[in-house]
């Protein structure tokens, strides 16, 4: 939820419906003001459930409870779609950084109608069952409570809310029970002779494309204008939540939403759930501190904002293929098949990314670049905590974020190497050149609110459901225990769609 793009004209109707709250709550009730118009509106009814951003996680879930009949509120920091951006937006983002790497919190992160969804390329894997079992990298006495078995009856449902498509069958892949609800052709041809020629395992990645335009799906065209049109749902924008009010037995009472045009307010409901990413996720709660939880909501066990971690690019090789290429158009796929041998090694899992662009001056040559992506260990060192230094717009402390690789993260970096050299030299490629300190990032924040079974090790149950806060829960990367290496998106469309049943079975239970 990044600021600084502004958003796309929505579809015809949903400006009308997401609106602003304008009023304190009185007894329950909500004021609120068209944001596209200077009428009130009259009251909604009290929300069953409050959640805290429009990304995906929010979104799904918010959609997903709206369809059985239960009042949902659905608050945004940012504008909604079609709205300009305030000026002071970007001082929200309030972050400061500490240790070896220069990693930008601020660049991925979009404040605004949709979330993060807006920014990404749309690539939407599975986690493999693999990263769900104890391995190297599990936090001692923290493993993941559920298993890939759990999650697996949500990855479907997931796929088809984000219109994933994807090729049936392709080696190293997750485990499936059914086909991708929407074929993905294999398209490339190059890399399909590169494949046959070096034995390469190759697959294209699955990817959630738009029916209308033919690229990655945003949430701000595709869920919320649904979303805005059901009867159970209200959707506002231009508020941040900057702290949840809680009772001496820690459950939460409210939210406390600041605007930039309008004074404070506090929204109540039955359930909250936090889904503002993994940065912003653990800052709020952070910021929430009362008698209960006098260090933040869910950090008795010391473990809020602990344990980022993201998917680095920590290698790049590129070369050349001599040969006779039928495609002319820039060909991408990755290679999952060292996965298992680094994690059986006690390292972090290992994704080999390829890209192939036939030579624009020489017919009969293909560049290629290999990069080699890892899994980070989780490490309680690398953590964000409330910054000293920096504070928001409205004056709330913002975060600090201490940051560096651990030692295993670099035995993995060089094994991801060996890797990238043994492909290039396996497939006979010309003109190699390494590069071992290309660093990029993939941007996804993750582990900052793990979930686990043991409150002393974790933030959240399994039901994600914030230990100490009975009707407290996070949705969001932010509970992954582990990264692997797979990108984050489809798994945290399942968690929502997961808490989603649990939710209605406490509302209607």
């Amino acid at each position: 939820m990044t600021a600084g793009r502004r958003g796309r004209r929505p579809p015809r109707g949903l400006t009308r419906r997401v609106l602003l709250l304008r009023a304190a709550a009185l007894s329950g009730a909500l004021a609120w003001r068209g944001a596209g118009r200077a009428a009130e509106s009259p009251p909604p009814r009290a929300a069953e459930v409050c959640i805290l951003g429009s990304g995906p996680a929010g979104a799904l879930l918010a959609g997903a409870l709206a369809r059985r009949g239960i009042a949902v509120l659905l608050l945004e920091s940012g504008p909604a779609p079609g709205q300009p951006r305030a000026a002071r937006l970007a001082e929200l983002d309030a972050y400061t950084r500490a240790g070896t790497i220069a990693y930008d919190v601020a660049a991925t992160r979009f404040r605004g109608a949709g979330g993060t969804s807006n920014l990404w390329t749309g690539t939407c894997p599975r986690l493999h069952p693999l990263d769900f079992e104890p391995h190297a990298y599990t936090p001692a006495g923290a493993p993941w409570p559920i298993r890939y078995g759990d999650l697996e009856p949500y990855y479907l449902p997931a796929e088809v809310e984000l219109q994933v498509r994807g090729v049936d069958g392709a080696a190293h892949a997750p485990p499936r029970r059914q086909a991708f609800p929407r074929p993905l052709a294999a398209t490339f041809r190059n890399l399909a002779e590169v494949q046959h020629r070096s034995g390469a395992s190759l697959a294209l990645a699955p990817l959630p494309y738009s029916d209308v335009r033919g690229q990655p799906l945003r949430i701000a065209d595709r869920h919320l204008p649904e979303l805005a049109a059901a009867p159970q749902a209200t959707l506002a924008a231009g508020l941040t939540a900057t702290r949840l009010v809680c009772a001496a037995d820690g459950r939460v009472e409210g939210v406390r939403l600041e605007s930039l045009v309008a004074p404070p307010r506090t929204a109540r409901a039955r359930y909250y759930v936090v889904a503002c990413g993994g940065v912003e996720s653990a800052r709020l709660l952070l910021l929430s501190r009362c008698a209960a939880a006098p260090d933040g909501l869910g950090n008795r066990s010391n473990q809020l904002g602990r344990n980022f971690q993201d998917h680095p690019v920590v290698v790049i090789g590129t070369g050349s293929l001599a040969g006779d290429w039928p495609g002319r158009r820039p060909e991408r796929a990755t290679s999952e098949q060292f996965l298992v041998d680094a994690k059986r090694q006690g390292l972090g899992g290992v994704r080999i990314r390829v890209t192939a662009v036939p030579a624009p001056d020489d017919p009969l040559r293909l560049d290629l670049e290999v990069r080699g992506e890892i899994e980070m260990e989780p490490s309680p060192r690398n953590r964000f905590t409330l910054s000293d230094e920096r504070r928001d717009a409205f004056g709330n402390p913002g975060v600090r974020l201490e940051f560096d690789f651990s030692d295993n993260d670099r035995r993995t970096m060089r094994h991801a190497e060996e890797l990238v050299r043994r492909v290039l030299a396996d497939w006979r490629v010309a003109n190699i050149r390494i590069d071992p300190e290309a660093r990029r990032w993939n941007h996804h924040h993750l582990g900052t609110c793990r979930m686990g079974d043991d409150p002393a090790t974790s933030v959240l149950d399994r039901d994600l459901r914030v230990h100490g806060a009975d009707n407290l829960y996070v949705a969001s990367s932010a509970a992954f225990v582990t990264g692997g290496v797979s990108n984050p998106t489809l798994t945290i469309a399942a968690l929502s769609l997961r808490l989603a049943d649990h939710l209605t079975a406490r509302l209607r239970g």
